[in-house]
């Protein structure tokens, strides 16, 4: 009959191994098992924590806008402007991805009843891992499009955080088979395992390579940093050592 810690471990065990190969999920699974019928020994506990850096890639957005009496020909400016930014994204398409956002067209001034304006704008959306790339970019784009806006993009957190998780669980067994032997037994027990995920860190650096010999930039352009995210595990262990 397994215990209610057996349990309590075997559902820690499936939880967080949840992507990670089979041989772990069932290797640990049998630890949690064993319990039922280890002898008593001293009791151990310990905490290990673990972070690895994730890479990150910047989205940038610029919104090309245009005015016009007619909706057609304030859609067609507007167009016009997006077909000029996409050609000068296209050869650099090995090394950036982009895409066009929502084109709408609006009425926006009216006189005595009649709309006497119409306002369109659509946006083009680019990512790269290159700061200096994108730096060249929005300045280039800048001379027809507005309001560059900038996000960071962490690319596989979950992906690091499950080698962090599998990675861990080996760090706890060799931990663990140490610990028991130094204490003069020969066989370690894992008795519960809790992964805490704990806040992850962003640094932002500033960016000194920047495209100040492309072309005259805007006084509303964004000075780039350097964008660093650190993720974090914390695994809080109880052990039993056995054996003689």
């Amino acid at each position: 009959m397994t215990s209610n810690r057996s349990e309590s471990t075997r559902h820690v065990v499936r939880r967080w191994a949840k992507g990670t190969t089979i041989a772990t999920i069932l290797a640990f699974s049998g630890i949690s098992l064993a319990l039922a019928g280890t002898q008593s020994g001293p009791v151990v506990s310990f905490n290990l924590s673990l972070s690895t850096h994730v890479p990150t890639e910047l989205e940038a957005t610029l919104t090309a806008q245009s005015r016009a009496p007619t909706a057609v020909r304030a859609q067609a400016q507007a167009n016009e402007t997006l077909r000029w930014a996409i050609a000068r994204l296209k050869p650099m398409r090995n090394q950036l991805r982009f895409f066009i956002r929502r084109l709408g067209t609006y009425p926006s001034t009216w006189a005595n009843g009649v709309i006497t304006e119409w306002f369109a704008s659509g946006s083009i959306t680019f990512r790269t891992r290159n700061l200096t790339l994108m730096s060249q970019v929005i300045g280039e784009l800048e001379t027809k499009l507005i309001n560059p806006s900038i996000v960071y993009q962490p690319l596989g957190v979950n992906r690091a955080r499950e080698h962090l998780i599998v990675a861990g669980f080996g760090r706890i067994k060799t931990i663990a088979q140490k610990a028991c032997q130094a204490l003069g037994y020969a066989q370690s027990v894992i008795l519960h395992i809790q992964i805490l995920r704990t806040p992850r860190t962003e640094t932002f650096r500033p960016l000194l390579t920047m495209a100040a010999s492309i072309r005259p930039r805007p006084a509303q352009s964004m000075p780039l940093v350097r964008h660093e995210v650190k993720i974090h595990l914390s695994f809080d262990t109880t052990i039993r050592c056995k054996g003689p």
